[in-house]
């Protein structure tokens, strides 16, 4: 189950599980290493590739609409998961570059 949570109301289990899981994704599996975090979205590899990233979007857009309502969104996403935020209406722009070693492609939503 997906869970939203505001930073203060994360325990420090929450906190530990999170930085352990970032280090994983990022650090370990992806063999990016520079210091974390930086709010991006992960996914434990024992998930990836089960059809749960729909549900993660869905439960992204549903907390962006109503925390930030009628605002462009704009985001930095690695070039693999493009088309993973295409499906939830972003679109691409400009060409792709490189952050800490990974291509990244900026993406916009438009306000909802």
């Amino acid at each position: 189950m997906w869970q939203v949570k505001r930073f203060n109301e994360l325990t420090v289990t929450d906190l530990y599980q999170l930085l352990a899981l970032r280090a994983q994704v990022f650090v370990v599996d992806q063999q990016r290493v520079y210091q974390d975090p930086d709010g991006r979205v992960a996914a434990s590899n024992k998930v990836r590739g089960q059809g749960f990233g729909g549900q993660l979007l869905d439960k992204i857009m549903q907390t962006i609409q109503q925390e930030f309502p009628g605002r462009q969104i704009e985001i930095e996403a690695q070039v693999q998961v493009e088309d993973f935020y295409k499906r939830v209406g972003f679109v691409s722009e400009g060409e792709p570059f490189i952050y800490k070693s990974t291509p990244h492609i900026k993406m916009v939503h438009e306000p909802m």
